[in-house]
């Protein structure tokens, strides 16, 4: 369950970011309709499965494949159509997004691997750690120009200056 709410939450940010921009421009009524609309028809769609005999997981599955439908299909067009973005801009955001998550998954894999036979503490810990410096450090590198780098060094450094 738990790596399917990971996906979910990784989708919810596009569908956050997209929102952030139709707000923006003050038109997020079609959103408000149909975000609703489409998470509303997981409930249909899980109740039959259920009735078919499906597992509780097909609820995070169903869930992710509307979050996904949301974030890949519905969230970029509405956002080009209102906001006046390109596809291409919104392919480069989902493009960022790829080069910062794959370089940032291969260390805490591999602490997965070599904890494996540790306690849950030192596993979780241990996991939750790398997961954070990796991620760090790949949207430091690899999600971020020089010019955004260099004004939060500023910023740091002003704030620390104090």
């Amino acid at each position: 369950f738990l790596r399917f709410v990971f996906m979910i939450c990784f989708l919810e940010l596009f569908n956050g970011s997209f929102y952030t921009a139709l707000n923006a421009v003050g038109r997020i009524r079609e959103f408000s309709i149909i975000y609703p609309a489409i998470m509303f028809l997981c409930f249909p769609v899980v109740y039959i499965a259920f009735k078919m005999g499906y597992s509780p997981i097909t609820v995070s599955i169903v869930m992710l494949v509307a979050n996904a439908f949301m974030s890949l299909v519905v969230m970029p067009r509405l956002v080009v159509k209102i906001a006046g973005y390109s596809f291409k801009e919104v392919y480069d955001l989902y493009k960022t997004c790829f080069y910062v998550t794959l370089p940032s998954l291969p260390i805490p894999i591999l602490v997965y691997y070599l904890l494996r036979s540790e306690g849950i503490w030192m596993k979780f810990i241990g996991i939750s750690f790398t997961c954070v410096i990796s991620v760090v450090l790949s949207v430091w590198y690899i999600g971020m120009d020089k010019e955004i780098r260099n004004k939060i060094i500023s910023f740091v450094k002003s704030k620390l200056s104090r």
